[in-house]
């Protein structure tokens, strides 16, 4: 029997625990050795729940620890470039959520530890591993609906951000805007090279002091002439939306929210039925076990990371210029963001 990859956890707030359950529960080929998180009573917490035979507040121990096979990086965003960098420079196989970083210079320090190191490396875009996703993209490798013209991606959370310490998380360009970014470049497949945006607050006063927003839409040309429209909202009353469309040359192929059960009542006031699914947990947790199975399974044969140091950079170049776009108000190539 092969002996199964020891995985360190960086991070036990609420994504490090659902992976941690994946991986306990879940994940074959591998378990959970270690766990750490600055706040040491979390990490303590997450090692007992899910009987974890090491704990820490600080990461640095478990890098050096000759044990550990790969790490799992869920940390707030911020902390995101500095861990990956660490873990390359390690030795270590990693996982890490998106994004890589907030700003180029961060990504490609990190990711450029990474690639001289020679590790594995994948970014954390699940998406990619959801039946449905993967189900358009099919569509469109057959040629199914002929060449693509225009993709629609929708992401719409349930509740709205609130104004926060600035710099920790990703808010509505790098925790929520970065999914569809990679989403366009992967259904696409072709290199984004100018991008528009529209942003506003309307739903949490407040974030514009963050430089944050709650409602964006962008829309992305390709160098193939394809245009992508992305649509986000931080507040849909309705529950988690998350919808995609793309039209090609020979027809057009769409995918629907998911819903606890597919029941609908009908009576003299019209059809009714459930809501979707209420966050992100509970519409994508079987696709986070997925992607990690997948990571394990191509650490542990060899194989390409098939989402890696490429998609990792591309999507935040393509977030960036959203981001540029918006605050200079006027479309952004691609290429002004390569460049600095």
């Amino acid at each position: 029997m092969i002996n199964p990859m020891n995985l360190a956890l960086i991070g036990a707030g609420t994504i490090g625990r659902m992976h941690a359950a994946n991986i306990t529960f879940g994940v074959e080929g591998a378990r959970l050795y270690g766990v750490a998180d600055v706040f040491a009573d979390a990490a303590r917490t997450c090692a007992e729940r899910y009987n974890i035979p090491r704990w820490t507040a600080d990461y640095h121990e478990l890098l050096a620890d000759p044990k550990v096979d790969a790490v799992l990086v869920a940390s707030a965003t911020s902390t995101h470039a500095d861990i990956v960098e660490a873990a390359a420079k390690a030795g270590k196989a990693i996982f890490a959520e998106k994004p890589i970083a907030k700003s180029l210079a961060d990504a490609d320090r990190a990711l450029g530890a990474v690639t001289k190191a020679g590790v594995p490396f994948q970014i954390g875009f699940q998406r990619r591993f959801d039946p449905n996703f993967a189900r358009v993209k099919q569509a469109i490798v057959k040629g199914e609906i002929g060449r693509p013209h225009i993709a629609h991606l929708v992401s719409r959370d349930p509740g709205p951000r609130t104004a926060g310490p600035v710099g920790v998380g990703g808010g509505v360009w790098f925790d929520m805007m970065i999914h569809d970014a990679d989403m366009a470049l992967w259904l696409i497949d072709d290199a984004a090279v100018e991008v528009y945006t529209q942003a506003a607050v309307l739903i949490a006063p407040g974030l514009e002091k963050y430089g944050e927003y709650d409602v964006a839409v962008v829309m992305v040309k390709f160098a193939n002439g394809a245009i992508a429209t992305i649509d986000n909202h931080t507040d849909a009353a309705y529950g988690y939306d998350q919808r995609a469309e793309v039209i090609g040359s020979a027809g057009a192929i769409s995918i629907d929210n998911t819903y606890p059960h597919n029941a609908i009542v009908s009576d003299a006031s019209g059809l009714h039925r459930a809501k979707p699914m209420p966050y992100f947990l509970e519409r994508y947790q079987a696709v986070y076990r997925d992607e990690v199975q997948h990571f394990v399974n191509d650490v542990r044969d060899g194989k390409p990371i098939a989402v890696g140091v490429k998609e990792a950079r591309d999507s935040l170049l393509l977030v960036l210029a959203a981001k540029k776009s918006h605050e200079e108000r006027r479309a952004v190539r691609i290429a002004e963001v390569t460049a600095g």
